[in-house]
């Protein structure tokens, strides 16, 4: 993704990638039947990251691809690749887009949410296709390098405001052992550990209950 080597072209720019990788899916014969995707009976399983849409299902080399893209545009801002052996690939530029005017942020509860909203979709993928649990759950934040955390001013105290010293964060892991599993626990020590590289000491969307409550 990083080497401009995705499925569809993306702009030059910082990236959200996130990968749901069943333990089995590296194991001889592992195969899915996706023809079922041709015309899905939940479309919205196949929204992509940040996306209210998409086009396709198309089949590719992979599996089946979803694009979310400006038809003015000749390249995506998001998709989703399923592939045969039960993996999801999914990756978003839209919101770490930066800006000629501003210095690049990352927003703060924006990311968050949208991630949150977009792993039981994929889960549910995975769940229709009879993937097997356990599933790695993995996020990387790329071309972040010098991104701040974007804050309300009144947030912003004493050795907090930092920018991001790499340009990828490979970001801690999480295992899916049941689908109902929470998404606003599984990604945590991820959203945590980016707050870290900002200098921050966790994510303060979460309450003292470890509850996801983003503050308005």
């Amino acid at each position: 993704i990083t080497a401009n080597e995705a499925p569809v072209p993306l702009p030059d720019s910082s990236k959200i990638i996130l990968h749901l990788v069943p333990f089995r899916a590296f194991e001889a014969g592992v195969q899915f039947d996706l023809t079922s995707f041709s015309s899905p009976s939940r479309p919205e399983l196949l929204f992509p990251i940040y996306a209210n849409g998409y086009n396709g299902p198309q089949y590719n080399f992979d599996g089946v691809l979803t694009v979310s893209r400006d038809r003015n545009l000749p390249h995506a801002f998001s998709y989703l690749q399923i592939f045969r052996n039960g993996i999801i690939e999914a990756v978003d530029v839209s919101l770490l887009e930066r800006t000629v005017d501003r210095e690049p942020y990352i927003p703060s509860v924006a990311y968050e949410q949208a991630l949150i909203e977009a792993v039981p979709r994929f889960l549910s993928v995975q769940q229709e296709l009879g993937v097997d649990l356990p599933v790695a759950l993995m996020l990387t934040l790329a071309g972040i390098r010098g991104y701040r955390m974007a804050v309300s001013s009144s947030m912003i105290r004493r050795g907090a405001d930092v920018v991001v010293d790499r340009d990828l964060l490979l970001l801690p892991e999480a295992i899916v052992y049941d689908y109902s599993d929470n998404p606003k626990i599984l990604l945590r020590p991820s959203f945590d550990a980016v707050w870290n590289a900002t200098g921050w000491p966790q994510s303060i969307n979460y309450n003292a209950e470890g509850d996801w409550a983003p503050r308005r």
